[in-house]
């Protein structure tokens, strides 16, 4: 049987859409020692490179921190005088941190104790931090820093993990800390209580874990074959709110409720039960089977997990693919279609002469006026709306590239 899924938006209660909620990196904080912190997202031009003056530490997710230039690419002979007049950037000192999308990063709260020490023995004054799109594991980092870092008054504004997640979203973005095990984490490495849960979204178990009721959207997501709170209950009356089952696994198991302190990998067992977190009972029949369903997937990468109309595996906005706006390029005053411009500032071919890229990497679409972009990655032309990130002087790597690989979805 096949079933088709309408993706339908929470409306109660009503929050901040992702699309335009934050862009760049900026400060967030600073510290009664001078030190400064800053967050941002990858995908939201935001990251250690945008700063300017560069950021001494540079910290995130490792696929998240590398694969950025700065400085001159130029290369000269070995000894000649020219290469002094050569633009010389030292790049940052990296934290890369072996961190899943919406889960926790394989560290225990010892090593942020540590992270903690060095910074301030090797007078680390400017931090930057990051993820993907700059809320749920950028939260993360925020909390334990503004804590770790913070005066003894400044810790007792913050008694639980609660409280200093509201006070991160304050400071830097809503959608900030995004999964219950993320915000459990904060008060694992800052050792306060839990508090109230915080997380915004309940489990919407896309792609067959645990199946719809009846084929249909009710607005009550199934986990474990119970129906969670629909969108018009309390937005904190289920105890299913937050918890992750997604293409990378699980941060807790629907059959018995253990929450392991990490994440049960996409195919292996619940090491309380022994059961597959990805398979739920249903409740009109005792088998474990998987239905195949037929969702919205993602243009840039194909992932089949779309919130908010962003793409959860790369970032991708959907709004900017279906964007019928035109925007007046900065440099030549030509108008474009708003998906055709970077930053809704430049348009293609002026961004390509900007950040001295090759004009080969375009290709001129002549009936739809509109330009494909070569990624230097996968060696494709794609539409520009699809390109994540320019890499000065060499080219662009599309969404797809830019993620981490996805882990096929067995059904």
């Amino acid at each position: 049987m096949t079933k088709k899924i309408k993706h339908t938006k929470k409306t109660t209660p009503a929050l901040p859409s992702k699309t335009n909620c934050h862009t760049g990196q900026k400060l967030i904080f600073k510290t009664a020692e001078g030190i400064e912190v800053y967050g941002g997202g990858k995908n939201r031009q935001g990251g250690w490179h945008k700063m300017d003056p560069l950021p001494q530490l540079a910290m995130g997710p490792s696929e998240t921190l590398g694969g950025w230039g700065v400085g001159s690419k130029t290369e000269v002979p070995e000894g000649w005088s020219c290469e002094q007049h050569l633009e010389v950037v030292t790049p940052p000192l990296m934290l890369s941190l072996d961190w899943p999308d919406f889960s926790i990063p394989n560290v225990n709260k010892y090593f942020w104790y540590a992270v903690i020490d060095d910074i301030r023995e090797h007078g680390i004054t400017r931090i930057s931090t990051q993820c993907a799109g700059g809320h749920g594991r950028t939260g993360v980092q925020l909390a334990i820093l503004a804590y770790l870092l913070g005066t003894k008054d400044e810790r007792a504004a913050w008694p639980d993990a609660g409280v200093l997640t509201e006070w991160v979203r304050e400071q830097h973005c809503v959608h900030a800390v995004e999964a219950k095990s993320q915000q459990q984490y904060i008060a694992d490495v800052c050792d306060i209580p839990l508090g109230e849960n915080k997380i915004h979204e309940p489990t919407l178990n896309y792609g067959g874990y645990g199946g719809w009721s009846d084929g249909k959207w009710s607005g009550k997501a199934k986990v474990g074959g119970a129906a969670t709170a629909g969108y018009d209950d309390p937005l904190f009356g289920d105890s299913n709110y937050g918890r992750i089952i997604d293409q990378y696994g699980a941060d807790f198991c629907p059959h018995c409720g253990d929450e392991p302190e990490s994440m049960i990998e996409y195919g292996d067992l619940c090491g309380a039960c022994g059961k597959d977190p990805q398979e739920s009972t249903s409740t009109d029949t005792t088998s474990l089977k998987k239905e195949k369903v037929e969702i919205q997937h993602c243009p840039a990468c194909d992932f089949d997990v779309i919130i908010d109309d962003e793409c959860t595996h790369c970032g991708y906005d959907l709004k900017i693919g279906a964007s019928k706006a035109s925007e007046e390029c900065f440099d030549c005053s030509r108008k474009s279609m708003d998906r055709d411009t970077f930053s809704g500032i430049r348009c293609v071919p002026c961004h390509t002469i900007e950040h001295a890229i090759s004009m080969k990497t375009l290709k001129l679409e002549p009936k739809k006026g509109t330009f494909n972009v070569k990624c230097m990655e996968c060696k494709k032309f794609v539409p520009s709306n699809l390109i994540a990130s320019t890499m000065i002087g060499e080219g662009y790597v599309c969404f797809k590239c830019s993620a981490k690989p996805k882990k096929e979805v067995k059904v």
